[in-house]
């Protein structure tokens, strides 16, 4: 759809702080400019004017097909302005690769990521960088977008039919146009239509709540249709893939320590995959959670805790744990690893805070019988 690509800046909507920040370090001669924010801000877009603009050499590579190879070709030109799209996906040895080139002043790179880049750009990287962020689109920057394409091919758009595609794009410019286009082929764009999936507040926050609470009841089926049903509706795969590592230790807990390393390592993989891959990880993650032992444990603890800090808020540390040589206290490793001796503060009588409840919470009690005699 390249008649709705902007041909000049002019036609450039929305980010203009990102796009003067842009213009300011390319023309004052920084040679590495990294560009981050959600996919369809502009990012690619904004480059690519840049760097017509400026009528130099122009690459544009992807982040998971770099080759240094490919990158020594594109040198020999001489003076370029590189881009590499989600640069964040090059590993440390292809990062390094570009570290010379930067530095004896025969290219420019602008990079690109909807990923932070502080996180995945090793050091060196980094500080030859300037790091600026793009940001979503606003309502009234879309409603600019749309007329203008509207205008490009002379239509007329009812008032319902763009609130409800900008309300739908939610700051997205592809889905923004994709919803354009559907409606511009089809005239078939309603309500209906466009409000399948999540894409009103009240059923996103339904279709979550029904996710998390199949999950805490153990029905797979129904966590992995409520999960799907949420990503398809156009909703973000890392905001479900934090909800359910909240919900490993919310809700199973110690029963089974796996489960937060595993939604911990889904986490992960979606922060550095992303769509449409990420699916695989999001279902396997919420299939292993649902079928998990659960424990509210953890939940329980936090708030017998908070419960004797609001009674004893300012207990005293019993002597011989404080900072001080001499206190007294018993070093457990000198004595097989434990050594009967207070812990709590004396004004909390003997109590105990942490629950154990199921899985394997019954056996890290049982352990602490067992070198306590009580058993």
């Amino acid at each position: 759809m390249k008649e709705f690509k902007p041909e000049n800046w002019s036609e450039f909507i929305g980010n203009k702080r990102a796009v003067r920040l842009l213009k300011g370090a390319f023309n004052s001669g920084i040679r590495s400019i990294i560009l981050y924010g959600p996919v369809g801000v502009g990012k690619t877009t904004a480059a690519t004017l840049l760097a017509n603009e400026s009528g130099s050499l122009y690459f544009q590579m992807d982040g998971s097909r770099f080759s240094k190879g490919e990158l020594d070709k594109i040198l020999r030109f001489g003076n370029v302005v590189l881009f590499i799209d989600e640069i964040t996906r090059l590993n440390r040895s292809a990062q390094h690769s570009l570290l010379i080139p930067i530095q004896e002043g025969r290219m420019v790179l602008i990079g690109a990521s909807w990923e932070n880049p502080w996180k995945m750009l090793i050091p060196p990287l980094r500080s030859r960088s300037v790091l600026i962020e793009f940001t979503p689109l606003k309502p009234e920057d879309m409603r600019i977008l749309l007329t203008i394409w509207a205008e490009k091919k002379n239509v007329s758009m009812p008032e319902n039919v763009r609130e409800l595609i900008i309300d739908s794009a939610g700051g997205d410019i592809r889905r923004l146009q994709n919803l354009f286009v559907l409606w511009l082929e089809t005239g078939m764009l309603d309500d209906s239509s466009l409000k399948i999936g999540v894409s009103d507040k009240e059923e996103f926050y339904d279709v979550i709540s029904a996710m998390i609470k199949s999950i805490r009841g153990s029905d797979p089926d129904a966590a992995v249709y409520y999960l799907m049903r949420f990503i398809e509706g156009g909703g973000d795969p890392l905001y479900i893939a934090r909800r359910l590592l909240i919900l490993a230790s919310e809700d199973i807990g110690n029963a089974d320590p796996r489960a937060l390393q595993i939604a911990s390592s889904g986490l992960y993989a979606v922060e550095h995959i992303g769509m449409p891959e990420a699916l695989f990880f999001l279902v396997q993650v919420a299939i292993y959670l649902a079928t998990a032992v659960k424990s509210n444990a953890v939940l329980e603890t936090i708030h017998n805790v908070k419960t004797l800090l609001h009674q004893y808020p300012k207990a005293s540390v019993p002597d011989h744990l404080k900072n001080v040589k001499g206190s007294g206290y018993q070093y457990p490793h000198d004595f097989g690893g434990w050594v009967q001796q207070r812990y709590m503060p004396y004004q909390i009588k003997d109590t105990q805070v942490v629950v154990y409840k199921a899985g394997y919470e019954n056996k890290m009690l049982e352990r602490l019988r067992h070198i306590r005699k009580e058993i």
